[in-house]
């Protein structure tokens, strides 16, 4: 990715709007790898009379607002994806989960090369790093309770302003159904991996799945998706909103986590969460079976003959997946009784 002809595109795109928000500074890749999505650091400098003539106009006592832009994949996929990160965010400002506040949206891919979201940068570090970087158990106790806190208050938030539509078929077994369908779908494309039985279970097993009250999902939410300020404030990152189920968000949530290796957090989250709640997770279990199943059709695309990714970068992922994917056969294992081999 050629850094400094993106930033003079970016300025190109932003017009007269660079004039408000300011003029992009360098920008610096913050991550990388294997997702469809690019997000880099930028600062956007105090406004200058012609923003397309001063690409070089910040000046190092110049006032300037930290950014993030995040470029999606240049399809519809992504166009949808953009559009639809750029709702919950709106949605979302001035609630009690905090999130970072939009400064420009673009779905034309042909502006910049990808759909982007321009956005405020939040403060601090991944919730993670400052739990890892704690020896203190009331410290670390303190960091799962604010962790958990905005989940908690997004799955309190009315979710019929965000999707009326959505939330009417959301209700009963509707948002289980159209799970279960995705997984259907998707299955389909590997036949040896044993998910196929499993997405069987899940079907026989699907009144664990109704659903009383949808609820706006994050749909990823974990560690490193939060980040934590010096004052203890938490920001949300990266929507892939849904109208669905609370309880798959927290089965997401504890599974991913233990997938990682850290089962004691995920339990504590859980507990945490039933605390700040008020009431028990029933079915948890199933939930954590469809939210594996969904993870593993998500990663699955990129190990396969027919993945996106370039050789090196395919060998490394799969590299990295080697422990979360034997954690995911064994809950699968776990809760089904069901040994799937993952074969792509």
């Amino acid at each position: 990715m050629d850094l400094d002809r993106l930033r003079e595109r970016l300025t190109v795109a932003l017009g007269e709007r660079a004039e408000r928000l300011g003029v992009p500074g360098p920008l610096e890749e913050l991550t990388g790898g294997w997702a469809s999505t690019s997000v880099l650091a930028c600062a956007l400098a105090v406004p200058v009379p012609d923003a397309r003539a001063h690409l070089d106009a910040h000046a190092a006592d110049a006032p300037s607002t930290p950014a993030v832009l995040k470029l999606y994949a240049a399809d519809r996929a992504g166009v949808e994806h953009a559009a639809r990160e750029h709702r919950a965010l709106d949605f979302l400002r001035g609630s009690a989960c905090r999130v970072p506040a939009v400064l420009a949206l673009e779905l034309d891919p042909a502006v910049l090369g990808r759909p982007f979201l321009l956005m405020e940068r939040a403060p601090g570090r991944s919730w993670w790093s400052a739990y890892e970087s704690s020896d203190d158990d009331g410290e670390r106790r303190r960091l799962v309770s604010s962790f958990v806190r905005p989940l908690v208050a997004l799955h309190a938030l009315d979710a019929h302003p965000l999707g009326p539509a959505a939330t009417a078929a959301a209700r009963g077994r509707g948002a289980a159904d159209s799970e279960l369908a995705g997984l259907q779908r998707d299955v389909a494309a590997f036949p040896r991996s044993g998910l196929g039985d499993v997405v069987g279970w899940l079907h026989a097993h699907r009144a664990d799945l109704a659903c009383e009250r949808p609820v706006v999902q994050h749909r990823d939410y974990h560690p490193w998706n939060v980040l934590v300020d010096d004052d203890g404030e938490v920001c949300v990152l990266d929507w892939d909103w849904r109208v669905g189920d609370a309880r798959f968000d927290v089965a997401w949530t504890c599974a991913l986590v233990e997938r990682s290796g850290h089962g004691a957090v995920s339990a504590a989250v859980r507990e945490e969460y039933e605390r700040q709640r008020g009431a028990p997770l029933h079915h948890l279990g199933t939930f954590e079976v469809l939210a594996t199943v969904r993870w593993l059709l998500n990663v699955l695309p990129a190990l396969g003959p027919r993945s996106q990714l370039p050789p090196g970068k395919r060998e490394d992922f799969r590299g990295f997946l080697v422990e979360p994917l034997r954690r995911a056969r064994e809950l699968l294992r776990a809760r089904t009784d069901l040994d799937a081999p993952l074969t792509t």
